[in-house]
């Protein structure tokens, strides 16, 4: 059931996401969709992971599991994002002038 719902979710956050950027005019390039994608995997190994080290009853290896595939999801999804960030902040300055 947990698989389901993250599946729902992902697919809804995920069509919300493309469809507010384009709206915003925000242009968001191959490479960065892929370092998304990238984390987002790392992200739900993570997730899986640390549920079925729980279900397990390894609660040690659960939380090393966690840090050791979620800290790298995060730092892709915070790369991808400022370099979505800085091109967009750079192209607003362009205009500008």
């Amino acid at each position: 059931m947990l698989w389901l719902i993250l599946g729902l979710l992902l697919g809804v956050v995920g069509y919300w996401l493309v469809t507010w950027t384009r709206a915003r005019g925000i242009r968001v390039t191959w490479y960065e969709y892929l370092i998304e994608i990238a984390a987002l995997i790392l992200a739900l190994v993570a997730i899986q992971n640390f549920v079925a080290s729980l279900a397990e009853l390894e609660p040690q290896a659960a939380w090393i599991l966690l840090a050791l595939f979620g800290v790298p999801a995060l730092i892709l999804a915070c790369v991808a994002g400022f370099m979505i960030w800085r091109r967009q902040k750079s192209a607003n300055l362009i205009a500008k002038v």
